[in-house]
């Protein structure tokens, strides 16, 4: 029966040397392991730093969306507002516009019917209703003269079978018509003016028996004609 024999120093010494070596390597692999999780825990750090700050860019993206949006819902408004004034007030103009279309119309019709009206119109009627600068007519004092007379003929005139005769008094009535004193001359230029433009309807005549005379004779129609408008 062979004795159970004893490692020697040698073999115990080399073994020793193959444990620590083996033991070496684990130590060198775990520290690569070590050091390979700490590389990706660092890279995960990192993801983490990235991944926070995007989601801190996307919430104040999100906030100043969101104060966008407001401020263009306010705007919304604002302008929805301006457009009901604009349109309120568009109305209100084509109402004004479509007011004085019509009455620029209506002014038309009636200025249309005033000049038919004014062309059958004598020249001192014409001079009496519309002023002497709306005539287009060269009126002297002796014209203006006249038309004192024309528009106080009825008043001045008596009457007669025949129509109005102004016989006495012309001089005295004229001047304190107009506030000025005559000479007979200016009076029968004054009269001769009047016969002359309101042709022929009021005649200057000379009576056997009362001297100058105006006389405007009554239509023939029957129909007593006035010498004073309106």
């Amino acid at each position: 029966m062979t004795g159970h024999q004893t490692p020697s120093v040698a073999q115990l010494l080399q073994h020793l040397i193959t444990t620590v070596d083996a033991l070496n390597q684990r130590v060198d692999e775990q520290d690569n392991r070590i050091s390979d999780l700490e590389e990706e825990n660092q890279q995960l750090r990192e993801r983490d730093a990235e991944q926070d700050e995007r989601i801190n860019d996307l919430e104040e993206a999100t906030d100043e969306q969101s104060e966008e949006i407001h401020l263009l819902r306010r705007e919304a408004q604002e302008l929805r507002k301006e457009l009901a004034t604009y349109r309120e007030e568009n109305e209100k103009d084509k109402a004004s516009i479509r007011q004085r279309v019509n009455e620029i119309e209506e002014d038309q019709s009636n200025s249309d019917s005033d000049s038919a009206h004014n062309e059958d119109l004598t020249p001192i009627e014409r001079i009496s209703l519309l002023g002497a600068e709306d005539t287009g007519l060269h009126v002297t004092q002796s014209v203006e003269r006249a038309v004192t007379i024309y528009e106080n003929f009825d008043q001045w005139a008596h009457r007669t079978p025949k129509g109005l005769v102004l016989k006495d008094g012309l001089r005295t009535l004229l001047q304190t018509a107009r506030d000025e004193t005559l000479a007979w001359k200016q009076v029968n230029r004054a009269a001769n003016a009047l016969e002359e433009l309101s042709k022929g309807a009021i005649e200057f005549k000379k009576h056997r028996r009362h001297g100058n005379i105006l006389v405007k004779e009554d239509d023939p129609t029957g129909c007593q004609s006035s010498s004073a408008l309106g």
